[in-house]
């Protein structure tokens, strides 16, 4: 719920139901973490608090919706800069996985280069039943054995389905139609042999220009949903073959860089027309073709913060000769490891393998630090690891009852 404390300034503000907890703020700022100052806003769920009656120099929701822009209009008439709440009509195609499957054929029509997929893999996007099993035999005819039918709108590798042999099973009609009357449009694509994942991180300013951020390596669980993100050591446990394929420390340890920087000023470009302002996260894989290793730049956009944002930000607080891992771990885990909740586990991993600050005081550099106060959340809650390998990572993990999935 207090994510963004993790890379807000702090003089920034942050809006919460309710505050973090003092012990869990107190362990933040002993290991150097800022904490910026937290405004409730109740269960009401209206922007309208305390913080109206002061200044504002801009407003920045975790991503902007109808309902984020409704939320903090009481606020709106406060800005010093005179801006305007960040929502447009136009801006609902930008989050469709159709509009991004559309970009990123655009994209790759410009660059040509073999390390890249093909546009024969480029996801369809389609609005009826008829439209989506056609395209399941026109791939399936192409010899693409898995495929995966995706709702236009969702995140975190939700709303998906398989057919088998492209053919819809049982109760899967049912789950597209349904699909289709709720949203208008769903995506059919190959399902591709996934290697590793990354994502791309960049900013829209309000003139267009573009700021890169950088990338990030995250990775998910076996349904395809996120499990965290590496923090640093983007390469970490990578075989010999998939650090060749991206150059790192090769012949070309800047074509990473420069992709993004290509990317991030093309889809930039698509979105500061649609009148966007704002953080962008891009999802890409590098996955295994045959005997190759291909690398699709453009998996779906998100235009909002995202995970990887936050671990972009985390990557200042751990000392960069270490590899460090941001998880979720859920309440399922800590009954499987003997505990009635997360805060009971929380207690054990933390004092299991208490966090250590660098010689500087400054950054991380061995332990385990919960960054979501556990005292507070119910299903799910954010831990940070930091060890000198991924191994010890895993290992360590093992002793406190992590299943990593690495």
């Amino acid at each position: 719920r207090a994510l963004p404390m993790l890379y807000c300034a702090q003089d920034d503000v942050v809006l919460v139901q309710e505050r973090p907890s003092v012990p869990f703020l107190r362990r933040l700022r002993a290991l150097g973490f800022g904490v910026p100052e937290f405004v409730e806003y109740g269960s009401g769920g209206s922007g309208k608090t305390p913080l109206a009656k002061r200044k504002i120099h801009g407003l920045r929701p975790w991503g902007w919706s109808p309902e984020s822009a409704a939320f903090l209009r009481p606020l709106a008439e406060d800005l010093a800069l005179g801006e305007d709440l960040r929502w447009a009509p136009p801006w609902a195609v930008l989050y469709s996985k159709a509009w991004s499957a559309t970009q990123l054929g655009e994209f790759l029509e410009l660059q040509g280069a073999d390390w890249l997929c093909g546009c024969e893999i480029l996801g369809r996007g389609c609005r009826t039943v008829e439209g989506v099993i056609d395209a399941l035999a026109e791939y399936a005819g192409r010899g693409h054995g898995e495929l995966v039918i995706k709702a236009a709108v969702a995140s975190s590798g939700r709303g998906q389905i398989h057919p088998r042999d492209g053919v819809l099973r049982e109760g899967q009609r049912g789950w597209l139609e349904n699909m289709l009357k709720e949203q208008g449009e769903v995506v059919v694509e190959p399902w591709l042999d996934k290697v590793m994942d990354l994502s791309l991180h960049f900013d829209v300013g309000a003139q267009g220009e573009v700021r890169v951020a950088g990338w990030t390596r995250f990775f998910t669980d076996a349904r395809g949903q996120y499990r965290g993100s590496f923090i640093g050591q983007m390469v970490a446990g990578l075989d010999a073959e998939v650090k060749k394929f991206l150059y790192v420390g090769g012949q070309d340890p800047k074509l990473l860089h420069r992709l993004g920087e290509e990317l991030a000023t093309f889809l930039g470009r698509a979105l500061s027309e649609a009148g966007y302002v704002g953080p962008v996260g891009v999802d890409a894989l590098v996955y295994r073709d045959g005997d190759i290793l291909r690398f699709k730049p453009v998996v779906e956009l998100n235009p909002r913060q995202t995970m990887g944002r936050v671990a972009l930000a985390l990557k200042q607080r751990v000392n960069a000769a270490r590899t460090a891992l941001w998880l979720v771990v859920s309440r399922r885990e800590a009954e499987a490891a003997g505990c009635t909740d997360l805060t009971a586990w929380a207690e054990r991993i933390e004092k299991g393998w208490p966090a250590q600050l660098a010689s500087d005081g400054e950054q991380l550099s061995a332990g385990a630090i919960f960054t979501t106060d556990p005292a507070q959340v119910r299903e799910f809650a954010m831990l940070l690891l930091v060890a000198e390998t991924l191994d010890e990572c895993r290992q360590r993990g093992q002793e406190l009852g992590l299943d990593l999935g690495l």
